[in-house]
């Protein structure tokens, strides 16, 4: 390191520990960190599959979409606060340093909150959203056509699609397909903007910079009412996150191992502060290399391209590395040295499994696990990794603790030694809780400091660790104010016939880090038909006689043989809480047509630590998108297999896209039919008739030469960022520069058009496949759909049948009936799946048929264009051995 870069670094080192460094811009912080010398703004920043930009590069691409940003005034100046889809990706990582640049607050969403009209609308009124900016891959037709309408109304200013490249080793071409599609459709309607245009039309535009402080809004995973929560963020606070990260790299002995360059993975959506600030920001503040691939942690070859990049520090949590566990990829992992677990709990077994995977794959590394909340942005406490029990770990630099116990009324510090209560939580980090007038969640004021109660009860460990065991606010849900009424609950099931007593209580789901309600219920008869009477209770109090909302439906009910009671004769809570009555555990299963529950299943549940596993979560987590994300991360392992038709069967993802793409379930045939022209329409705009323009001013001129095909690539030029490699099935495009520029020799242009003809021929056939097996996988998604159906339905007859009895009926005077009422309906069910089989055999074999012809249809189509190339060949050999013999 050269004298002048040595004291650059000193004077950056000077305003990190006074404090000064944190206190601007997130853009501005991340740059002042890696300018220090030549070597740092060469070293690599990000890559993504096919692409690599150092740190230089990069910020030079930060400042050209500021460029465009400030071009359509997307400013501080302009009280700009634009909502932008966190999709993992490397143009989103430019397009959210830009706006910070131009002082733009940026709210960073989820891609499924757009997709609800009373969400998005709701959205943007909360927190007060200027500008939208949609990923091309989540840019469906219907969407955008639906916000462009109402783009007046909404009060918003630009309407922005970001493009969204996916190519290279890891890229998916199905998303390839979506985005491109996306992005051709949106051309065609009026009032949005491509940012690839933007970036063309303002580049070397004037950057309004702001010395202003911009808002940085996060969310959290977890949702109420089918919405993240927001978690509004400063500058100064995520800034203050790295420093945090900086100095527990000094002190935390499992930090000692971390390699010289590092280099991790952008696994999850930006919207959520663990892979904001955890994964990005901060590695970014550290000089680290980020991998960012499409779909993050849910592409198919999530775990090769650990081992493809030499990921060293890896950032992930329990529903990725279960897809692991399940598969065991046979990968070599000697390069990861670090790995950290975070968003859920974690037991000592779990940990002790996936270290023991780990170490078979040559990895030294060994989870760190540990306790962070969104509002704190991120990490607070972490486990070293040598940790056996179920502490959550130690405060992290920069972090205060109290301790409330609520019986004494008073606060305590983890040095006043061990105790049991509430954790409270600061630092810098925080975020206040507030945007503008909104305020989102109210912080504690302690000894004249403001602290963040995360009502989550921990015990203080003799070595100042902490270890939580439970929730506070015993009945609310994701400490989002959602209540269950419990004493609604006890008085409308007790009240229904066949129930003696029943309790709410709930019951801490270590995986879930939050309550499940479970209700304990005493019956009247003992027995096999206890169950039955529960069911009906319940399907009564929430179904019939509507007195309860299903908001209020618990996860899970309890037969018990007496319910415990205080000394005042009312239902003990905390003793049912404790875990300590135990009976016939059920979990309940809704049966959900329409948005509404029309039956109410009871599925037998383990005891134990594992009781609550498989409960599910209140009405208010229903749909949540984390859970659709947890479905895609289990189905990775058939995804490997090519079985991508499993995606279709992932609960809520696949009506989701019917619903945006207007894909109509009910008539198939037509919706493929309808999406055919769509698709040829895309291929012939963007390949075929550039070709054939060039074609036809080649034999308007007579004459083969450059400049006849000036006209095909008059004044195209790489878009910026550089265009992203063609579809598998589709010809690529060349690149010829500006008309005067072209330098190519005739021949070598010749060739070129008729390699691009060629391409384009041979590429046909292939795409006929893909719209085939495009067929094949809706076919097979149909049937699941129905399988699906058929075996709720038998569930639902299975419960139907226990209630019944195994005696046969007889009337005064008549014989009785030669079967009993459950031996009828076991009777009933056999005839039911009997028929069920046959239906779906012929079914299957319609399908088999009509895919028979059309690949039938597909095989003359390329005999016949296989012949005719067999007879222009002959025709050109026969006419070339003329020539030959003319020359002779």
């Amino acid at each position: 390191m050269k004298k002048s870069e040595k004291e650059q670094l000193e004077k950056v080192m000077q305003r990190l520990e006074s404090g000064e460094l944190v206190d601007q811009a997130c853009w501005s912080f991340i740059k002042e960190l890696n300018s220090y010398s030549e070597e740092r703004l060469e070293s690599v920043a990000i890559r993504d599959g096919y692409r690599t930009y150092t740190y230089r590069q990069m910020f030079r691409y930060w400042e050209r979409y500021a460029e465009a940003f400030s071009g359509v005034d997307i400013t501080a100046r302009n009280h700009s606060r634009a909502a932008l889809i966190g999709t993992p990706l490397t143009e989103t990582v430019f397009a959210f340093y830009g706006l910070n640049m131009a002082g733009a607050s940026v709210s960073l969403i989820y891609p499924f909150d757009l997709f609800d009209d009373k969400q998005i609308e709701s959205m943007i009124e909360r927190e007060q959203i200027t500008d939208l900016i949609v990923s091309e891959l989540y840019a469906f037709p219907k969407l955008m056509k639906r916000l462009l309408l109402n783009k007046e109304r909404l009060g918003l200013n630009n309407i922005i699609v970001l493009g969204s490249p996916m190519g290279g080793e890891f890229g998916v071409p199905a998303l390839e397909l979506v985005r491109n599609t996306n992005r051709e459709l949106f051309r065609e309607l009026e009032g949005g903007l491509l940012m690839e245009d933007l970036l063309n039309q303002y580049e070397a535009y004037p950057v309004a910079y702001s010395k202003g402080k911009s808002d940085v809004v996060l969310h959290t995973t977890g949702t109420v009412s089918g919405m993240h929560k927001p978690v509004p963020m400063t500058d100064k606070a995520m800034n203050a996150f790295v420093v945090t990260a900086m100095k527990a790299k000094e002190t935390y002995k499992d930090f000692e191992k971390a390699p010289k360059h590092m280099v991790t993975y952008l696994t999850l959506n930006m919207s959520w502060v663990y892979a904001m600030v955890d994964m990005l920001h901060t590695p970014l503040g550290l000089g680290m290399e980020i991998v960012s691939l499409p779909v993050g942690a849910t592409n198919p070859r999530y775990s090769e391209a650990i081992q493809h990049y030499g990921i060293n520090v890896l950032f992930t949590s329990k529903n990725i590395l279960d897809s692991w566990l399940k598969t065991m990829p046979d990968i070599d992992l000697s390069k990861l040295k670090i790995v950290f677990m975070g968003g859920t709990y974690v037991s000592p077994d779990y940990k002790k499994q996936f270290n023991d995977y780990l170490k078979s794959c040559g990895s030294t590394a060994r989870i760190i696990n540990g306790y962070g909340l969104s509002e704190l942005g991120g990490a607070c406490l972490l486990c070293p990794s040598t940790r056996e029990d179920d502490a959550i770990g130690f405060l992290l630099p920069g972090f205060q603790a109290k301790i409330y116990v609520e019986d004494e009324d008073l606060c305590y510090d983890i040095s006043d030694g061990p105790r049991t209560g509430v954790l409270l939580l600061r630092s810098e980090t925080m975020s206040t809780g507030r945007l503008g007038d909104t305020v989102f969640f109210e912080l504690d004021q302690v000894d004249d400091d403001e602290y963040f109660n995360t009502h989550d009860l921990v015990r203080v460990n003799e070595d100042g660790s902490l270890t939580c065991i439970g929730r506070s606010n015993q009945y609310f849900v994701n400490n989002a104010g959602v209540r269950f009424d419990a004493g609604l609950v006890e008085n409308a099931i007790t009240s229904q016939p066949g129930i003696v007593a029943c309790g709410l209580a709930p019951e801490f789901q270590k995986m879930l880090h939050d309550n499940v309600p479970v209700l304990y219920a005493e019956m009247s008869k003992k027995g096999a038909g206890a169950v039955g009477t529960l069911r009906k209770a319940l399907i009564q109090a929430f179904i019939k006689d509507g007195v309860l909302a299903d908001t209020n439906l618990p996860s899970q009910c309890v037969i018990v043989e007496t319910i415990p009671l205080n000394s005042s004769g009312k239902v003990d809570a905390r003793k049912l809480a404790s875990g300590t009555v135990t009976g016939s555990r059920y979990s309940v299963k809704p049966v959900w047509m329409e948005d509404k529950v029309v039956d109410i299943l009871l599925v037998p549940a383990p005891e134990g630590e594992n009781a609550t596993n498989g409960a599910g979560v209140p009405e208010e987590l229903r749909g949540d998108p984390y859970t659709i994300l947890s479905e895609v991360f289990a189905a990775i392992p058939d995804l490997n297999k090519g079985r991508y038709s499993r995606l279709f069967k992932i609960p809520g993802l696949r009506e989701m896209v019917m619903k945006l793409t207007g894909f109509d379930m009910n008539n198939i045939p037509a919706s493929v039919r309808n999406m055919t022209p769509t698709m040829f329409n895309l291929a012939y705009r963007k390949y075929m008739m550039p070709l054939m323009k060039g074609v036809n001013t080649m034999s308007k001129q007579k004459k083969n030469t450059p400049n006849a095909f000036g006209t095909m690539f008059q004044g195209m030029k790489p878009m910026m960022p550089p265009m992203m490699p063609p579809m598998p099935f589709m010809p690529g495009m060349g690149w010829f520069g500006k008309k005067d520029n072209v330098k190519e020799k005739e021949n070598s242009v010749v060739e070129n058009i008729k390699s691009k003809a060629g391409n384009l021929k041979s590429s046909i056939p292939t795409y006929w496949d893909k719209m085939i097996e495009m067929q094949k996988s809706t076919m097979e998604a149909s049937r699941d759909q129905y399988n699906q159906f058929f075996e709720h339905m038998m569930d639902m007859e299975d419960t139907f049948a226990s209630s019944l009895s195994e005696d046969a009926i007889s009337l005064l005077g008549i014989a009785a009936f030669a079967m009993s009422p459950k031996e009828f309906m076991n009777w009933v069910k056999q005839f039911q799946e009997a028929r069920n089989a046959y239906f779906v055999e012929r079914v299957d074999a319609q399908f088999n048929f009509f895919f028979k012809k059309q690949e039938q249809v597909r095989e003359m189509v390329d005999s016949a264009a296989k012949n005719g190339t067999k007879k222009k060949e002959d025709a050109e050999k026969a006419e070339a051995e003329q020539d030959e013999a003319a020359e002779e």
